[in-house]
């Protein structure tokens, strides 16, 4: 069994990316899964961050709890980043990919139920949630 080095996911047969994109490809067949497209792409990133910035990543797991807790709207959530993040500051590291594996309660493995985008969408909400949790206890 091998696991993926980044969220720790089981990925013996398939790979967190390649979850990831059938997630993205039910989109269209649900706006209820539409809905939740900013937690999914936060998500991702927040338990796959190797070519991202810690300060990235730390606004986005933020912005992710602002968006959960306090009904922050996904389009003041890209304001207040081309804020914090314009010009010559960047989300993407220049260097190597050098970051560390924290213990997730739920990945993007428990999410996606095949032809199922009523259930993928609730687990989709139900995995930010675990984010927010996990993050604070880390």
């Amino acid at each position: 069994m091998k696991n993926c080095p980044q969220c720790g996911a089981d990925n013996d047969k398939i790979i967190c990316e390649q979850v990831f994109h059938t997630i993205l490809s039910m989109e269209p067949d649900s706006p209820k899964l539409q809905s939740e497209h900013f937690k999914t792409v936060a998500c991702y990133i927040i338990q796959h961050p190797a070519i991202y910035t810690d300060e990235a990543i730390k606004a986005l797991v933020s912005a992710l709890r602002d968006n959960l807790n306090h009904n922050v709207s996904v389009s003041e959530i890209l304001k207040r980043h081309s804020r914090i993040f314009e010009g010559t500051k960047r989300v993407r590291k220049n260097e190597g990919a050098a970051f560390v594996q924290k213990k997730w309660s739920m990945t993007i493995r428990d999410c996606c139920v095949t032809n199922d985008c009523e259930s993928t969408s609730d687990n989709i909400v139900k995995w930010a949630k675990s984010i927010v949790n996990d993050w604070g206890a880390v």
